[in-house]
């Protein structure tokens, strides 16, 4: 069955016999047919929301990666060096003691990177981190 199908007989459902009576329910769903016909997109967008899904247009997809290209770059040598080890477990006093860093400064790069990254907590830093692929095992 057709996706149009598909919108035809959820209109038939939630119209019922109000619609019918009023011609408005074919007209509708002519209509509705139509359009999904002549926008294949805009019919995978409904069949992926209707099925429980989430639907994000390309180009939007397309300005997330450069959004998250962006942020991989504004990140220094050294907020990735912290970044890796914050995501190996060390607490700011390790790192600062294996970098040769102050506690403050490590501080400073961690929350540095979550402002870059629009994180609000070490797990989401890494958890981000870890989307972006800028971590190594």
């Amino acid at each position: 069955m057709t996706f149009a199908l598909l919108c035809e007989r959820e209109l038939r459902t939630q119209c019922g016999d109000a619609c019918s009576e009023f011609g408005e329910l074919s007209v509708t769903m002519h209509a509705t047919r139509r359009r999904l016909a002549a926008r294949p997109e805009l019919a995978n967008a409904l069949h992926e929301v209707l099925a429980g899904g989430s639907y994000v247009t390309p180009s939007v997809a397309a300005q997330c990666l450069d959004h998250s290209a962006r942020q991989v770059r504004e990140l220094s040598a050294k907020q990735r060096e912290v970044l890796q080890l914050i995501a190996n477990g060390l607490r700011p006093k390790q790192i600062a003691v294996r970098l040769g860093l102050s506690v403050r400064t490590v501080e400073a790069h961690k929350y540095a990177i979550m402002q870059i990254l629009f994180v609000h907590s070490t797990l989401g830093l890494v958890k981000r981190a870890k989307e972006l692929g800028l971590l190594f095992d």
